[in-house]
């Protein structure tokens, strides 16, 4: 299996279908394949730890609701997304049973500042994503999936950053080390290769 499979699925839905999906019309294995994911969890990956720390820290994140619980629009949180900052963006799931303490993320993305780009606009640009049905690029296809099964439940992080060039390097680190599973490619993809078990050669 290619590294990328684990992002892909086998779902058919209406494109121009905007609603919120609703489990009670669902049977059990479609509510299996529509709401379920694929998360690599490999420690051989997590070969950039401090070099991603020595940069990031979860007390620097700010948090936000994505979505309307209806989804006829953004939460008016995003409106409060600075407009004067790039940075760094991570959609997930809060679960609302000890919430903080079981989440899932699904996607990072980056934004740099430019005099037409920033956080707010870049993560307003989801919801116009996901209401436009007529693109349907392999990425929009993602967004409107991941907002149309959990967006009453999606939330957005974000941290705030100046540095252009940090922040192009620390999205791919982060992708490489972590693989979301909403994140179609992999930026600058670094190839892991397995250690040896002690002993052998």
């Amino acid at each position: 299996m290619n590294d990328d499979d684990i992002f892909e699925e086998e779902i058919t839905e209406d494109p121009t279908d905007q609603s919120l999906l609703n489990p009670l019309t669902l049977d059990e294995d479609e509510i299996n394949t529509i709401f379920s994911r694929n998360f690599l969890i490999n420690p051989l990956l997590w070969t950039d730890i401090g070099e991603i720390n020595r940069h990031l820290s979860t007390a620097n994140m700010e948090e936000i609701k994505y979505v309307r619980d209806d989804l006829t629009n953004y939460d008016e949180e995003v409106n409060n997304l600075p407009e004067d900052k790039g940075g760094l963006y991570f959609f997930y799931i809060k679960h609302p049973i000890l919430p903080g303490a079981i989440d899932y993320l699904m996607y990072i993305g980056q934004v740099q500042k430019t005099a037409s780009r920033n956080l707010k606009v870049r993560c307003r640009e989801y919801f116009y994503d996901f209401n436009n049905a007529n693109k349907q690029d392999k990425r929009t296809r993602k967004v409107r999936k991941m907002i149309k099964r959990w967006g009453k439940y999606l939330y957005l992080r974000y941290i705030k950053l100046d540095d252009n060039d940090l922040i192009n390097s620390l999205e791919s680190l982060l992708i490489n080390n972590i693989r979301p599973p909403f994140n179609s490619t992999i930026p600058n993809k670094i190839y892991h290769a397995p250690a040896p078990a002690e002993g052998l050669n």
